[in-house]
């Protein structure tokens, strides 16, 4: 079995992340957002990212910590693009019964 590299399918993974986001769009059909200023587009849109991204990748992090782990923090970059931010886990953890 082959090794297996992200950046062979970064186009796929870009198609599907359209793909989902045009349908979720029309799934809620209803929901109207207006963006009037510059406050409102922050608040909104980018502060959401900025806030929650973080804290998810850090609770993998503190989780994987907690098991006696070694955590390293990167981004993902196709192509020069940035994808996602990783949390990588360095230290193989061990099965707890």
């Amino acid at each position: 079995m082959g090794e297996l590299r992200l950046s062979d399918y970064s186009s796929d993974i870009v198609i599907l992340s359209l793909l989902l986001l045009i349908v979720s769009a029309l799934a809620v059909p209803w929901v109207e957002v207006s963006i009037s200023s510059f406050r409102d587009f922050f608040y909104l849109l980018v502060l959401p990212f900025v806030v929650i991204i973080p804290l998810h990748e850090g609770l993998h992090a503190l989780t994987a910590r907690l098991l006696g782990a070694k955590v390293r923090f990167g981004v993902t970059v196709i192509d020069r693009v940035i994808i996602a931010p990783y949390v990588a886990i360095e230290t193989p953890l061990s099965v707890r019964r």
